[in-house]
């Protein structure tokens, strides 16, 4: 099946070749925000209880590289598009937490296969590749984003929560089964199973990982980069480094640094509010 992507978030700054060459790649500036999904947390709400799988804990790989295994015992069950799900960004002072969903098909070519593993696993050329590998073959993928101010008004895990529900919106086809690093999605109406280290275990996730990674990276080196120069997030991305703790110190914060969090929120007390941001906010 050829492989299809889409994009949750478009900005008309991103340069066209950059779109081009990352057709899956969202483009997420502060305030842009697109999504025909609600948000499935938000203050004050239950979303209710997913279903779960029940697939024995006992199906796990204790290779050096994530298999299939999880993908294989869910299509003995029936389950013929199963997603990883993952996600990149909780940590960074800046920009989007950005989550990758991805359907692998049953059999894919030994080429680029080793290159299929927990992104942080890899260099950056090795993830180009990797998410050029997961690109031609991948039943289907998809990337969704959750912005600064959404973090800071939900906080990173229910952010992170809605960045996946909005992958796993736009994937085609649709998943009918979910396979999580971490986190449980309540609120989505889909069998799942959430596991620690899923990146490091199941296929599946690895490549939403590096997709998201990947995403992510190209994202706050290219828009984020050419829009608040002197920050440093092409070198970053966002994280805090001593580049990057030194240019809040000295410029101040931007739209789209997170003001709940700690140096931040010094930086906010030494200069205000970035222009844009509602008074209060952090």
């Amino acid at each position: 099946m050829r492989p299809c992507g889409r994009e949750s978030y478009v900005s008309a700054s991103a340069p066209a070749d950059w779109l081009h060459r990352t057709s899956f790649v969202p483009a997420l500036l502060p305030g842009e925000h697109v999504c025909s999904r609600p948000l499935i947390a938000t203050p004050g709400t239950d979303p209710g209880q997913a279903p779960r799988s029940g697939i024995p804990v006992a199906i796990t790989s204790k290779q050096s590289l994530p298999d299939d295994a999880f993908e294989l015992a869910l299509r003995e069950r029936g389950y013929s598009a199963a997603a990883g799900v993952d996600e990149v960004g909780r940590g960074p002072l800046a920009g989007p937490v950005v989550a990758g969903a991805v359907i692998l098909p049953v059999e894919l070519p030994d080429d680029g296969l080793h290159l299929i593993r927990d992104s942080k696993q890899l260099t950056p050329d090795q993830r180009e590749m990797a998410a050029a590998y997961i690109e031609r073959h991948a039943v289907g993928y998809a990337c969704g984003a959750a912005d600064a101010a959404e973090i800071d008004r939900l906080g990173i895990v229910a952010a992170t929560r809605n960045a996946m529900a909005r992958a796993i919106d736009l994937l085609e086809p649709a998943a009918d089964h979910l396979l999580i690093d971490a986190l449980d999605l309540p609120g989505i109406p889909l069998p799942q199973m959430s596991m620690v280290r899923g990146d490091a275990r199941c296929r599946s996730i690895a490549a939403a990982s590096i997709i998201a990674k990947v995403t992510r990276d190209r994202l706050m080196a290219t828009v984020w980069e050419a829009r608040f120069p002197g920050y440093g997030f092409a070198a970053h991305k966002g994280y805090g480094t001593a580049t990057h703790l030194r240019a809040l110190r000295e410029l101040g914060p931007i739209p789209g640094h997170r003001l709940t969090f700690a140096p931040v929120r010094e930086a906010v007390a030494r200069h205000g509010v970035p222009d844009g941001v509602p008074a209060g906010t952090g």
